[in-house]
């Protein structure tokens, strides 16, 4: 009889990216901690790469302590094929650590044009525009980017110089305050078939949950988290950590 596939765990999970960033990005200092009780993977105090077990998967997240906006959320891992492409979204941030990048915006962070400049489809971005980042899609078949700020949506071919060298464009506005301060407080996970459902506990107690497709689930956790967000700007209260 054929041996059942080991489920994965986070500390699998975590085993497998450690051994892609031993291999190719030595130089930036990662320090491993496989056997914790939660697995991390870290760059100093920087960066983090935390994996916990969950009944779907493994749930692992990116966190940069102290940074504008807000971390992303975390994704639910199920299959070496979800690992590597953790691992890979992982040595990207690394990778742009300390820099401003177009692929390594921080969610709600306010960015301010500090070099006039001109998006694919011709609208013009004038220095001081602000701009507070949602998200972004990348089109291979156009070979082009789509970059969703709550103000504008900034479309950038992948060849240019404003897409290869964003940093020198824009900048964090001065002051904006370290985030995730309104991240929903926990997240349950199950799957049927092809539907994901996510059901969200925030600070307050109340509990929120939607199911979509599997593929939705990033999308959904981060209307979550801006869903908080206006919830608590015409509340006044408190937002979910």
């Amino acid at each position: 009889m054929p041996v059942p596939p080991k489920k994965l765990d986070a500390r699998a999970a975590a085993a497998i990216v450690a051994e892609r960033l031993k291999k190719s990005q030595p130089h930036l200092g990662w320090q491993f901690e496989i056997d914790a009780a939660t697995p991390a993977l870290r760059i100093g105090d920087r960066l983090f790469a935390t994996f916990e077990d969950s009944a779907a998967g493994v749930l692992a997240r990116m966190s940069e302590p102290g940074q504008p906006g807000d971390d992303d959320p975390p994704v639910l891992l199920s299959a070496s094929h979800e690992v590597n492409d953790f691992a890979w979204d992982v040595e990207i941030k690394a990778s742009h650590l300390g820099t401003i990048s177009m692929h390594a915006l921080r969610r709600n962070a306010v960015y301010v044009v500090t070099r006039e400049f001109a998006d694919f489809d011709g609208k013009v971005f004038p220095v001081g525009t602000r701009l507070t980042y949602v998200g972004q899609n990348f089109c291979a078949y156009h070979g082009g980017y789509t970059i969703q700020f709550d103000e504008a949506i900034i479309s950038l071919d992948a060849g240019d110089q404003v897409c290869s060298r964003f940093g020198d464009y824009v900048a964090l506005e001065s002051g904006s305050p370290a985030g995730n301060a309104a991240v929903p407080a926990h997240y349950e996970i199950a799957t049927s078939g092809e539907l994901t459902t996510i059901e969200v506990e925030l600070r307050d107690g109340q509990r929120e949950q939607v199911t979509v497709l599997k593929g939705f689930e990033e999308m959904a956790r981060a209307a979550f988290a801006k869903h908080a967000r206006l919830c608590q700007s015409k509340s006044g209260g408190p937002a979910p950590e």
